[in-house]
């Protein structure tokens, strides 16, 4: 009798399944050739997943832009994000920024994990290779026009005298 009351506890409890503890993707020290630039998950999970009742929520402690935000002690606030594993969702995020979390499942969880990768560390090591050392991360179109102009207004400057 005793055994079976020691069943029923473990049958009305959720297990808990597993979870991955508090980390980034890539640190800032990272040194290695092939590094991780930006952290990719896409949940395969049916359709229906609760994060209260079925867990594994993804968690990530978001640094605002903006570090004038404060908290009571005056340290800067850092904003949680949680991200419930529905399937099809898609998250990216900066692999060395967005440091993570996935909380406790009690249920499989299914979800394609994968990195985009930069050799930018790499390159300045080694003087960029044959561009001079001048090798930059990829940015996109609106970065790089950005930069151009940037650059077209230092120009004018100078040849004002300023």
């Amino acid at each position: 009798s005793n055994n079976n009351n020691n069943n029923n506890n473990r049958a009305n409890k959720k297990e808990k399944k597993g979870f991955y503890g508090r980390h980034f993707d890539r640190t800032r020290d990272d040194t290695t050739t092939c590094q991780r630039k930006i952290s990719l998950l896409l949940y395969l999970n049916e359709d229906g997943w609760d994060g209260e009742r079925d867990g594994g929520v993804l968690r990530a402690y978001i640094r605002p832009m903006n570090m004038k935000k404060r908290d009571a002690n005056n340290n800067a606030s850092m904003c949680v994000e949680d991200v419930v594993p529905e399937g099809g969702k898609l998250v990216l995020f900066d692999s060395s920024l967005v440091e993570h979390e996935v909380l406790p499942t009690c249920k499989e969880r299914w979800a394609v994990v994968g990195w985009f990768l930069s050799e930018e560390g790499a390159a300045r090591k080694r003087g960029g290779g044959g561009d001079g050392g001048k090798k930059r991360s990829h940015q996109s179109a609106g970065e790089e026009q950005n930069l151009n102009s940037s650059m077209k207004k230092k120009k004018k400057r100078r040849r004002r005298g300023r």
